[in-house]
């Protein structure tokens, strides 16, 4: 393939930038898929669920005796996030205002 000198270098600039974009798209999908890991959190005879994604690490969770508090550690991550989460059972209608006056 004999290109004038300018045809060949586009066509090569063009080449360059669909293999970077492609690598990156790879990247970001192998990324997306590693750190799925949902977790669930539910406190015994508590209508609800409280999930999120931790990440590349495996989760600890212990519910309290009383049945009244549930905790989630997640630690060792490879970018050194440490995850805690608790959740508690109160006497009240539970609303984000009204847990944040109480507490």
């Amino acid at each position: 393939m004999n290109l004038p000198k300018p045809q060949r270098a586009d066509t090569i600039a063009s080449a360059v930038k669909t293999t970077a974009a492609v690598a990156l798209f790879c990247s970001l999908s192998v990324l997306a898929q590693v750190g799925k890991n949902p977790v669930q959190m539910t406190i015994p005879g508590v209508r609800g669920v409280l999930e999120f994604d931790v990440g590349p690490t495996t989760p600890e969770t212990r519910v309290r005796p009383d049945h009244k508090e549930v905790q989630l550690r997640a630690f060792g991550r490879a970018d050194k996030l440490d995850i805690t989460a608790f959740l508690q059972k109160v006497t009240f209608s539970a609303s984000a205002e009204k847990c944040r006056d109480e507490w």
